[in-house]
């Protein structure tokens, strides 16, 4: 892959790295709601990279009261860091923030220092999407299908935004952290991960047109096909052609997509099981004693 996707290392140009995590859950209604600004959805791409996977919180103050001051500022969702995600201005955040509290995707609870209460601390940040996507569940459950609309020849007919028939889509979590891609490029993504298969990453019927990707970012033609350029360039997305049959008249029909980002996934999986590997077997040398049945046998550490 391209040095951008495969390059990045903690630091504090925007440039930063999540331990263990490869991937983060973002709400697929929001990923396709053109009146969410791309600077809003970035910002849950970035808190959603530091908190947890299961609960969608970040950590406490409180929990890493004994850790060193690195690996706290390092760990903690502090809104300059997530500024810096985003490649925006702290203000900006700031509003970002506000916009996803006022569509109750997010609780903010403001934190001191534990050794001095006078002294702000990160904030700790929860998604309450996990609720709604349960809730969301529930009413699938207790709903009754809808008639589909077909056209004359019978097939469906593409409407723009399409309902999301699933709760959450799965994002790559190093580009939630990186400044160096813009917030239109990640509105982008976020909009044509929702329509893809969650496991193969494919569209393979009824992929989106441009003008869909349009509605699902609030975007022009011009800021989408230049973030659908970007992301071919950076190794995260393929496209396909396709046209229609000469009977239908022909003519340029919407492009399929397949993200690569679940490669990016294995390969760091991969990547940390052999340095798993290689600190266990490298923790324990040991030789052969030599001995017979009558001595003891064993290791020597």
């Amino acid at each position: 892959m391209t040095d951008f996707l495969t390059g990045l290392s903690t630091g504090s140009g925007g440039c930063l790295v999540c331990d263990g995590l490869d991937y983060i859950e973002f709400d697929a209604r929001l990923a396709r709601d053109g009146s969410c600004p791309p600077t809003t959805k970035a910002a849950y791409m970035a808190l959603a990279s530091f908190a947890d996977i299961e609960n969608h919180t970040t950590l406490t103050t409180d929990t890493v009261a004994t850790w060193s001051k690195e690996v706290r500022t390092a760990r903690l969702p502090y809104r300059k860091t997530l500024a810096a995600c985003i490649g925006r201005s702290v203000d900006t955040f700031d509003r970002a923030v506000n916009d996803l509290v006022d569509r109750r995707f997010l609780i903010v609870q403001p934190q001191t220092d534990p050794d001095n209460d006078a002294v702000a601390d990160a904030n700790c940040y929860r998604l309450t999407d996990r609720e709604r996507w349960a809730r969301q569940l529930l009413e699938r459950a207790s709903a009754t299908a809808p008639a589909p609309v077909v056209g004359p020849d019978g097939r469906p007919v593409p409407r723009v935004q399409r309902v999301p028939g699933i709760d959450y889509i799965r994002l790559d979590a190093r580009i939630a952290r990186t400044g160096k891609r813009s917030p239109n490029y990640k509105a982008v993504y976020i909009a044509v991960a929702s329509f893809t298969n969650i496991n193969s990453r494919a569209i393979t019927k009824r992929p989106p047109s441009v003008r869909e990707l349009m509605a699902c970012t609030g975007l022009g033609r011009t800021a989408v096909t230049g973030s659908l350029a970007q992301m071919r360039a950076d190794g995260l997305l393929s496209t396909r052609d396709n046209y229609l049959d000469p009977a239908d008249g022909g003519g340029r029909a919407p492009s399929s997509y397949f993200l690569l980002d679940a490669r990016l996934w294995r390969a760091r999986a991969a990547a940390r099981e052999d340095r798993e590997l290689a600190a266990f077997t490298g923790g324990w040398p040991h030789q052969a004693d030599g001995g017979g049945r009558t001595r003891r046998t064993g290791v020597a550490a």
